[in-house]
């Protein structure tokens, strides 16, 4: 089997994973190592099987590619693991944390917003307090909503089902969510960024897997290389589902 570098591969295959549209980008169902051994594998089949792929008139640049594409997606889940290596307990808590992170922000938006319309520099400071996105942009939000809310409580008291608690809890997990994040040392923006790279890469290796997939699977039906064409993974997970089905309803299980 030829060696590919992968980071090779992924110089030079970052320019087209990058232009994929984002409401194309897809995310590998399964746990990354599995995803990229599967990619590994199926781009050698591909490779095996190049002429007998080609006569089912599929584009040879995909077939040639599939390794390539296989090896930058492999590139890309390494440098998103080395991305959010760090303290594993604090990893841990940020996990926790920005759920919580995202729920305040979403209470206080709805209440602030309502609250604060009509106070132009207050709307105002809401208004840039929503154009962000992304973690980094979250916790302090939190913290903004808490300084806004300190310094014109009055608008928010006018509103009976506003639970003012939610001000003090919007600064107190700004607070944890930092120290965990320089516990955990990870960045967070930087952590999403690279975890978006990493999709795009496996949306890309897609591209062309899917297609070569299927070929694979009308060319060797009934044959052992048929094999080389199925998620082992995916065919546990389905015999796994199968046979908890039929536990559970042993009835139906036997009628099907």
């Amino acid at each position: 089997m030829p060696v590919i570098n992968s980071e090779e591969a992924y110089e030079q295959c970052i320019a087209a994973i990058m232009a994929i549209a984002q409401e194309k980008v897809r995310h590998a169902n399964m746990p990354t190592e599995v995803a990229t051994a599967e990619a590994r594998e199926l781009g050698e089949a591909a490779r095996q099987d190049r002429e007998a792929i080609l006569s089912l008139n599929v584009a040879a640049e995909l077939v040639d590619s599939l390794p390539v594409r296989a090896a930058a997606f492999t590139h890309a889940v390494g440098l998103y693991e080395a991305c959010i290596a760090g303290d594993p307990e604090a990893a841990a808590r940020l996990k926790e944390l920005l759920p919580k992170g995202y729920a305040l922000q979403k209470y206080l938006d709805k209440y602030m917003s309502y609250a604060y319309r009509n106070d132009i520099p207050y709307s105002k400071k809401m208004d840039e307090v929503r154009k962000g996105h992304g973690h980094r942009d979250m916790t302090m939000d939190l913290k903004t909503y808490n300084i806004i809310a300190r310094d014109n409580p009055e608008p928010l008291r006018r509103m009976p089902a506003f639970d003012f608690n939610k001000v003090a809890e919007a600064l107190a997990t700004h607070d944890a969510i930092m120290d965990a994040q320089a516990k955990a040392g990870v960045d967070p923006q930087q952590a999403e960024e690279t975890k978006d790279i990493m999709n795009r890469a496996y949306t890309y290796y897609k591209m062309a897997a899917d297609e070569i997939i299927t070929a694979g699977r009308f060319l060797f039906e009934g044959t052992e290389r048929y094999n080389n064409y199925i998620s082992e993974y995916r065919q546990k997970l389905s015999k796994k589902a199968a046979r908890t089905a039929q536990t559970a309803n042993p009835d139906t299980a036997e009628a099907v």
